[in-house]
């Protein structure tokens, strides 16, 4: 039996009987989906059993925030995007113990046919937002770029789009983008604006606590990122059965699972997660949190002074 797999199952074992194992709570910015395939993968292999965890794992309810969540007891843990955290670190004193993007997967798409080709021609535009919130980077693009449009809040549909209501639309890479394509607009009949090419490459998704939690449990948020990129090591080396399972929990949710959309999703997830020749040992870097934290200060999101050492606990 391989080493490393005697050990896994060593440490699940004597946590077992030592009843050592710490509960926590995980409750996600969205709903099931492949955006969270190494979660789910650090749940199914073990790999929080292994460093002693037993976790449960929970979706937003769209009427519950998550950080709310968090600040109530309701969850040890939630996943946010970095710019959104840190917008409300203040409000909700959350402490990033994890970052597992590593780019930016916002774009802004055009149908080829408006003509719209360049960034200027964006100017007095109406472009598709999500009304659930993640609005501060888009906003931020806009601004930089002096391009007063007018932004039309939407729910998760490409409908608006689709039908011509809007002029362009926010989309992420992994996904509205291709649910774009899959409605009948192929990728060379779009113009589309990846915020990476135009300044604005911030990272996205991250893992969060409150700093109350995080200075009276330091292991366990450890132990918590290890667990994670362990899951999305695994999910990259065996995407068949991270979308089996992200498919499984679709439906277990009652949510429409489509197979090749999943796919897709996994697949420029992992590009975020993994960027070729950059490595990702899920800690958020200054570079990383100075950039961003500059975008928010400008466009007027983030009123207080925060500091990198304060935003990761120390």
């Amino acid at each position: 039996m391989p080493y490393k797999f005697t050990l896994a199952l060593l440490c699940i074992f004597t946590s077992f009987i030592s009843g050592q194992s710490q509960k926590v709570t995980l409750i996600t910015h969205w709903i099931p989906q492949a955006q969270f395939a190494g979660y789910y993968m650090a749940y199914e292999k073990g790999f929080f059993s292994k460093y002693g965890l037993d976790v449960t794992i929970k979706n937003i309810d769209v009427d519950k925030p998550n950080e709310e969540e968090l600040t109530k007891g309701n969850a040890e843990f939630i996943t946010s995007f970095l710019s959104t955290a840190m917008m409300l670190s203040d409000q909700y004193d959350l402490v990033n113990i994890g970052q597992t993007s590593r780019k930016s997967a916002l774009v802004f798409v055009a149908k080829a046919k408006s003509g719209i080709k360049s960034i200027n021609q964006l100017k007095g535009k109406k472009i598709g937002i999500w009304a659930a919130g993640f609005q501060e980077i888009p906003r931020a693009f806009t601004a930089r770029y002096d391009l007063n449009v007018k932004f039309v809040p939407i729910r998760s549909t490409i409908n608006l789009f689709i039908e011509g209501g809007v002029d362009l639309m926010t989309v992420m890479w992994y996904n509205e983008y291709n649910s774009i394509i899959n409605a009948g607009i192929d990728e060379e009949d779009m113009s589309a604006f990846f915020f990476s090419d135009y300044g604005m490459d911030v990272p996205e998704d991250g893992i969060y606590t409150t700093r109350k939690f995080y200075k009276e449990n330091k292991t366990v948020c450890e132990n918590f990122l290890k667990a994670v990129m362990e899951g999305w090591n695994y999910a990259r080396e065996n995407r068949k059965e991270a979308l089996d399972n992200v498919i499984q929990r679709m439906k277990e949710a009652r949510i429409p699972a489509n197979y090749s959309h999943q796919s897709w999703m996994l697949d420029k997830v992992l590009k975020v997660i993994f960027p070729e020749g950059m490595s990702n040992n899920g800690k958020l870097k200054k570079s990383e949190f100075d950039f961003t934290y500059k975008i928010l200060k400008d466009s007027g999101y983030v009123k207080k002074t925060l500091t990198y050492e304060e935003f990761i606990g120390q």
